[in-house]
């Protein structure tokens, strides 16, 4: 892929509005994360995920179209998570902006649609990457449940991590299959996920 990267503040969405982005893809996934109950949250950190996470994608969309527009071709990634449709306790504000990305990605994808540019919006389950290495051992428990027995009739895909001492992948309620058997969200992402991107 030919291309250049660059370091900044996607946070700092006053610096945005009058960007210009000239390429074919635009991929937003960017995030950061905060755990707390919404008694305790800081109301700065809930503007700073709301900033990151939904208003500073609008602003990249709207600096990468007029381009788009103007090659008759673009390809837009919006990143979610499946939280934005289960919820998750302490975690009411990312939720709440994940559920906007979808919403506003829906939008965008019926607007530029006839102008030949897509939209699209991936939602993966809880990964471990380092933005959970910041997340309070006391509240992954409750943002991300980690049974340690699988639900009766489980059937966990060959590449699940099982062998580790709990499972981390799985559902807080897992959804019966046709056949009425049980998935974790390990098995039911590893099916729904594309070959290749």
């Amino acid at each position: 892929v030919d291309g250049e990267t660059w370091v900044v503040d996607l946070s700092d969405t006053a610096a945005l509005e009058d960007l210009r982005l000239e390429g074919d893809v635009l991929v937003n996934n960017a995030g950061v994360q905060r755990v707390a109950p919404i008694h305790e949250y800081d109301p700065a950190d809930f503007r700073l995920i709301h900033r990151l996470m939904l208003e500073s994608p609008f602003l990249l969309v709207r600096a990468a179209l007029p381009h788009m527009y103007a090659r008759d071709y673009g390809k837009i990634v919006n990143n979610a998570s499946q939280l934005a449709h289960l919820g998750s306790p302490g975690l009411s504000h990312y939720t709440a902006a994940k559920a906007g990305i979808i919403s506003f990605t829906r939008s965008l994808s019926r607007e530029i649609g006839a102008r030949n540019v897509n939209a699209n919006c991936v939602a993966p389950g809880a990964t471990q990457t380092p933005i959970l290495a910041g997340v309070p051992d006391a509240h992954l428990g409750a943002a991300y449940p980690n049974p340690v027995d699988p639900p009766s009739g489980c059937t966990f895909h060959p590449r699940c991590p099982k062998a580790m001492d709990r499972c981390k992948w799985e559902a807080p309620a897992p959804l019966p299959t046709p056949e009425g058997q049980v998935e974790c969200s390990f098995a039911m992402a590893a099916k729904s996920a594309p070959a290749s991107i």
